[in-house]
């Protein structure tokens, strides 16, 4: 439940508050029971999952970290990060000019029923968890001459959605 708080009763007492991002939007989407999770995709793409009050120590390549603390009870949450998502769709945009806006992917896409054999991998800024290889770059590969624009954003998007279940395989993996 929320609080209300009479700000004129304070009388000047200092009010504060902190939180990170992504542990703030699982709370913000009210994964409030252990094995709720989000997925919030913007530059990268961020998956956290409710653990419950225990910290689970993660053997999958996920961070372990405290998703919240309201009076003496704390939540923890499994955390997985990919560095490139709407970066990705950003890169087909204003690198390769296959799309005027990022919103015209999805169309694009949907113009083949599958990618073919265009696979891409959306390692643009090295892969996050759970692989860790910063060292390591995208790759577009299975382009022949009948392959179009349509199948290359089908495949960047196919490429964001497979690192998203890299993370999820990962946690139920480290959750049960």
């Amino acid at each position: 439940q929320p609080h209300i708080l009479d700000l004129e009763a304070l009388g000047g007492v200092p009010l504060a508050g902190a939180a990170g991002d992504q542990q703030a939007a699982l709370f913000g989407q009210a994964c409030f029971e252990t094995g709720m999770a989000k997925c919030t995709y913007g530059t990268g793409a961020f998956l956290l999952m409710n653990v419950g009050s225990a910290p689970v120590q993660s053997k999958s390549g996920l961070l372990t970290t405290v998703a919240w603390k309201l009076g003496d009870k704390t939540a923890y949450a499994l955390e997985g990060s990919s560095f490139i998502a709407g970066a990705a769709v950003q890169w087909l945009r204003d690198g390769l000019k296959i799309i005027k806006h990022s919103g015209d992917v999805e169309k694009l896409a949907r113009g083949c029923k599958e990618s073919g054999a265009v696979v891409f991998v959306p390692a643009l800024a090295g892969l996050g968890a759970p692989h860790w290889r910063p060292e390591a770059r995208g790759l577009l590969a299975g382009i022949d001459r009948g392959t179009t624009s349509a199948h290359i954003a089908r495949a960047v998007l196919e490429g964001i959605a497979l690192q998203i279940q890299d993370l999820a395989e990962a946690m139920k993996l480290d959750s049960g």
